[in-house]
């Protein structure tokens, strides 16, 4: 069974608060990353959700990466989120 970061439901809350559509893929066992994002507007993405920017990852992941060059995101904070949404870093939830 496929274990899910301690940080993985905080960032999917994070990007839906940011108005992205997040399909957790988290049970797809490495065949996926954890999610897709997608905002609509012909931008989406695959992503890692990783504990820290130190976390290791399997050889399925990188495989993934691999296949999909410029569409995936390894994300361990709301402040990549943030980034990524194009929101100041000072924004609460």
């Amino acid at each position: 069974m496929h274990r899910k970061d301690d940080n993985h439901k905080s960032i999917a809350e994070a990007f839906r608060r940011c108005g992205w559509i997040v399909t957790d893929t988290s049970w797809s066992r490495g065949r996926l990353l954890d999610m897709i994002i997608d905002r609509r507007k012909g931008e989406h993405y695959y992503v890692e959700v990783k504990k820290n920017d130190k976390s290791i990852m399997t050889t399925l992941e990188m495989k993934f990466i691999h296949e999909h060059p410029g569409l995936c995101k390894l994300v361990w904070s709301i402040e990549q989120v943030l980034e990524m949404s194009g929101r100041p870093q000072s924004t609460a939830f």
